[in-house]
């Protein structure tokens, strides 16, 4: 809202509705999910260990993993990938794309209306936790459901450890 602490001009709210349901992953994924599946771990905190979220992976890597989760299922494939590993490329599948993306029987990421509606699990707040309540420095209400730079000592941390939403 135009209103919000701490909000950026060029940040805009808009009204947008879900049609379809929406099954989305609890965490992260994890380096030991990722590795498991795909065969190597592009990660660079490996030493935080298999339950710490798989990080530093391309947007085509993140979605030839989703293809691969859909082949495993016997679904079909959301993006249309070549290559393999970190050298991978991918589009959407033309089947699925634009607006046809909620048609795909496939694993794929969500939309950014699917990902906000599943952090914010119904509430109004600026985080599921409650308001922002600073906007540079380390934050209460943000300490309590997530690891960012103020709190984190710069260092990836397991999945699931802070309070989840609804």
């Amino acid at each position: 809202p135009a209103g919000e602490k701490c909000r950026y001009a060029n940040e805009t709210q808009h009204k947008v509705t879900l049609t379809r349901k929406l099954l989305i992953h609890t965490t992260e994924v994890t380096q030991w999910q990722f590795t498991k599946v795909m065969g190597y771990n592009p990660s660079g905190f490996t030493n935080c260990g298999n339950t710490c979220p798989v990080e530093n992976l391309t947007w085509h890597e993140a979605v030839f993993y989703c293809n691969v989760l859909s082949a495993l299922a016997s679904l079909k494939p959301c993006y249309a990938c070549t290559g393999s590993g970190q050298s991978v490329k991918c589009t959407e599948a033309t089947a699925y794309a634009g607006k046809n993306v909620y048609s795909c029987p496939g694993y794929r990421l969500p939309t950014e209306a699917e990902w906000e509606y599943a952090y914010r699990a119904g509430t109004t707040t600026d985080f599921h936790s409650g308001a922002i309540l600073f906007c540079s420095g380390k934050d209460p209400n943000l300490d309590k459901i997530g690891w960012y730079k103020e709190n984190s000592a710069l260092l990836a941390h397991p999945v699931g450890k802070k309070a989840a939403n609804a």
